[in-house]
C-alpha cells in the first residue's frame, strides 16, 4: 500500500491507494525473492529441492494473505464515513 503524502485531503481521512494486480504481485515475489534463498546446486537431492520450493510457495501464500489483510483493515468501513461522503 503507498500512502501519500501526509495531511492532504479531509480531516481524519487517510489517503493510500490499493495496488493494481500487476503491482501488486511485483511486491510480493519481490519480497520473496529477497528474504528466501535463491540458489539450488545441481547435486541436490530431489527431497532438499522440493523443500526449497515448497519453502517459497508458503512463504508466498503468507505474504499474499498478510499483505491483502493490512488492504482491508486500512479500507474505510461504510459505518465509520461521514454521511457526506458516503
Amino acid at each position: 500500500i503507498k500512502e501519500r503524502a501526509r495531511g492532504a485531503g479531509a480531516v481524519g481521512q487517510s489517503n493510500w491507494t490499493v495496488p493494481n494486480a500487476k503491482d501488486f504481485l511485483d511486491i510480493i515475489l519481490s519480497k520473496t525473492q529477497r528474504k528466501t534463498p535463491t540458489v539450488i546446486h545441481k547435486g541436490y537431492a530431489i527431497a532438499r529441492i522440493r523443500q526449497f520450493y515448497m519453502r517459497k510457495v508458503k512463504f508466498t501464500s503468507q505474504s499474499f494473505h498478510d499483505k491483502l489483510s493490512e488492504i482491508l483493515e486500512q479500507f474505510p468501513k461504510l459505518d465509520e464515513i461521514h454521511p457526506f461522503y458516503g
